[in-house]
C-alpha cells in the first residue's frame, strides 16, 4: 500500500471521527441517503474579512462581480456544447474515453494525469475557500446580508469531498435587481476561472523558466487509456527513450514517431535498457494507429549540480501549483452548468424569472427541463466511464 492510499484512509478516519464528535452540531442533507450525502458545519468563518473587503472596496468588488457575468455565460456555454458534443461521441463511439469522469484521487484522469491524494485534498480546498468567499464578498459589496458560513463535506458511503459554503439572506438577495444576483451567483467561478488564469501565468513565466534551468529531459511518461489497447502491457513505470530506434527524450518527438506508424505496424519502445514491442491497433476515432496511451509528458530530471532536496521541493510545490490550476478550470467551468443548485442554475433561474414575469411556476418548471435534461447527460457520461473500469 502506497503512502497516498494510507493518507487518503487516515483522512477519511479523521474525518468520520470529527463527524462522530461534533455530530449535534452537524445538518445532515440527503440526497441519496446513505449512498450520496452532504454535510454541513456552520462557523460563521470568514464572515467578517467578507464585510471587511466588500464594504472597503466596494466599487472595485462590484466591478468583480460584474466582469463575472460576461465570463459567466461564456462558461455556461462552452461547458455545455462540451457535454452535449462528448455524449454524443460517446454514444456513436463507445470505444472513446468517457467524455465525463470524476476527478478522484489516487486515479489517472485525462487531461490531469495521475491524482496524489495530497495534491487532491489541498487543491480542492483552496478551490472551495477562493469559491465560496468570492460570493461571499460580492454579496457584501452589495449590502446583503450573509446568514452564514461553515465547512461541509460531501460523501459517497463515506465523508471525503470537503465543502465550503457561504449562505447569503434569501430575502435581501430576493429584492436585489437581476444584475447584481447574477453577479453574486458569478462570482465563485468567475474568481475559479482567475486563478486557474493567475496560475497559468505563474507556469509559464516562472515554473517553465526555473525548470529549464535546474532540469534536462530524460524521456517520456504517460498513462496506459485501458486494457483493449497494445500499451496495457506496457510496465507502469517505463519511461519511453527510444521509439524503433530513433531517440525520443521529450513528448513532441515521442508523438512525432508515434504518428509515422499505421495500423498492424509493430513499434518497439525502450527505455534505453529494455524494449518491448507492440503491434499499433486502430484509434476509437478510426483511421490511424494508436497504441493506448494518454497523459504523455516529459520526464524530468534534475541537474548534476542541483542540489536534490530542494529539486524535490521545488517540483512538489509545482505540481500542487499546476494541479490547483487544473481543478480550478475544470471545477469552475462545471459549476456553469444549468443545473438548479449549481451557480450556473441559479443563474439561469434569475434569468427566467424575469423572461417570465416574475411567474415563478413557468420559470421553475423550465429549470426543471434543464436540470433533468444536463443531469440525464452527466449520468449518461458517468456510466461510460463506470463502463471502462470493468
Amino acid at each position: 500500500m502506497t503512502f497516498q492510499w494510507i493518507s487518503l484512509y487516515v483522512f477519511v478516519g479523521i474525518l468520520i471521527a470529527l463527524i462522530l464528535k461534533h455530530k449535534d452540531k452537524m445538518e445532515l442533507q440527503k440526497m441519496l441517503f446513505p449512498v450520496l450525502y452532504v454535510g454541513i458545519f456552520r462557523t460563521g468563518f470568514g464572515i467578517k474579512l467578507m464585510k471587511h473587503l466588500g464594504t472597503k472596496y466596494r466599487a472595485a468588488v462590484q466591478m468583480f462581480g460584474w466582469c463575472g457575468i460576461g465570463l459567466g455565460v461564456i462558461g455556461m456555454g462552452i461547458i455545455c456544447f462540451s457535454l452535449i458534443f462528448s455524449t454524443i461521441q460517446n454514444f456513436l463511439n463507445p470505444n472513446l474515453p468517457a467524455g465525463v469522469q470524476p476527478v478522484l484521487p489516487n486515479m489517472t484522469v485525462p487531461g490531469f494525469g495521475f491524482i496524489p491524494f495530497w495534491y487532491w485534498i489541498l487543491a480542492l480546498f483552496v478551490i472551495v475557500l477562493i469559491h465560496e468567499f468570492a460570493h461571499g464578498v460580492v454579496a457584501k459589496a452589495h449590502n446583503v446580508k450573509i446568514k452564514s458560513s461553515g465547512l461541509g463535506f460531501m460523501a459517497f458511503f463515506l465523508p471525503i469531498v470537503p465543502l465550503a459554503f457561504v449562505e447569503p439572506d434569501e430575502k435581501e438577495l430576493a429584492r436585489q435587481p437581476d444584475h447584481v444576483k447574477h453577479s453574486i451567483y458569478a462570482a465563485g467561478v468567475f474568481s475559479n476561472l482567475l486563478t486557474a488564469l493567475a496560475i497559468f501565468l505563474i507556469w509559464m513565466f516562472v515554473l517553465v523558466p526555473v525548470t529549464g534551468a535546474i532540469t534536462e529531459t530524460d524521456g517520456v511518461v504517460f498513462t496506459k487509456l485501458s486494457e483493449e489497447y497494445p500499451a496495457w502491457e506496457l510496465p507502469d513505470d517505463l519511461v519511453i527513450r527510444e521509439v524503433n530506434g530513433v531517440a525520443t527524450l521529450d513528448g513532441q518527438s515521442l508523438l512525432g514517431e508515434i504518428s509515422k506508424l499505421e495500423i498492424g505496424d509493430e513499434v518497439t519502445l525502450s527505455d534505453g535498457t529494455e524494449s518491448h514491442t507492440l503491434v499499433t491497433a486502430e484509434a476509437p476515432e478510426g483511421g490511424r494507429a494508436f497504441l493506448g496511451i494518454t497523459s504523455i509528458t516529459t520526464h524530468m530530471v534534475k541537474k548534476d549540480h542541483v542540489n536534490q532536496g530542494l529539486f524535490s521541493i521545488f517540483g512538489w510545490i509545482a505540481g500542487l501549483l499546476v494541479m490547483i490550476g487544473k481543478f480550478s478550470l475544470a471545477i469552475g467551468l462545471a459549476n456553469l452548468l444549468p443545473i438548479g443548485p449549481f451557480d450556473g442554475g441559479q443563474m439561469l433561474r434569475t434569468y427566467l424569472l424575469s423572461a417570465f414575469k416574475g411567474n415563478k411556476e413557468k420559470a421553475m418548471k423550465w429549470l426543471m427541463y434543464s436540470s433533468a435534461f444536463f443531469g440525464f447527460l452527466l449520468v449518461f457520461g458517468l456510466g461510460f466511464w463506470v463502463k471502462s473500469l470493468f
